[in-house]
């Protein structure tokens, strides 16, 4: 199995075990944390013949992991957004509806469904809203975002000291970082946009030099 399956199999054990810690659920931390150390044994395993290459690539997505998780774990959720969409699935939840969405008996169309049936999924399994988890599916689009313009830009010819640098400027980069971490559906419709941007790029065929392919 290829890297990446390993790799978002442990970013989800881990996200559990994180739970299974705010919730003081004893088995779900024992539980998953047999899977941390199955999933981080076959990562490396599967990393070993080209641990340096990789461990420079992923360096910056580790480094914003390790900043950017405490101040997520720390910080409140806004009333005026976060709260609010919450409040919104929550109702929906208890309306029985999921496509048509109010916030306190009164229609609210303002946003995409989208977000609000990824917040009623996690109510609906969970049992409750883990406040500190919703915030990692935005931090997760910013990663696929990065992935994607870097793939991207290696598929035409960047070098790739200058992608490295390209990562780097987009995670310290305030607005950024910023959405990456907020109960909103920004970094999301940004992942949209980028892949959207990608396939027509593709289906189109234009070359380094403008001219079409296709």
């Amino acid at each position: 199995l290829p890297a990446g399956f390993w790799s978002i199999s442990l970013a989800g054990a881990s996200m559990i075990v994180a739970y299974g810690v705010m919730r003081s659920d004893p088995v779900l931390i024992l539980g998953q944390s047999v899977g941390l150390v199955a999933y981080s044994r076959n990562l490396y395993l599967s990393l070993v013949p080209k641990p340096f290459r990789l461990m420079k690539r992923y360096l910056p997505y580790l480094f914003a992991l390790i900043t950017l998780l405490p101040v997520i774990w720390l910080r409140d959720l806004t009333p005026g957004n976060e709260l609010r969409y919450l409040a919104i699935a929550d109702e929906a939840l208890r309306r029985g509806t999921w496509f048509t969405f109010t916030l306190d008996g009164a229609p609210y169309a303002d946003k995409p469904p989208l977000y609000f049936w990824l917040l009623m999924a996690v109510r609906w399994l969970t049992g409750s809203f883990p406040l500190h988890l919703f915030p990692l599916v935005s931090l997760a689009a910013s990663f696929a975002v990065i992935g994607t313009l870097s793939r991207w830009s290696a598929d035409e010819g960047m070098a790739p000291h200058l992608r490295r640098t390209s990562v780097w400027i987009m995670l310290v980069c305030g607005l950024f970082t910023g959405a990456a971490i907020f109960v909103r559906m920004d970094m999301l419709m940004c992942l949209f946009i980028t892949l959207a941007l990608r396939s027509f790029w593709l289906i189109v065929g234009v070359t380094e030099g403008g001219r079409s392919t296709g």
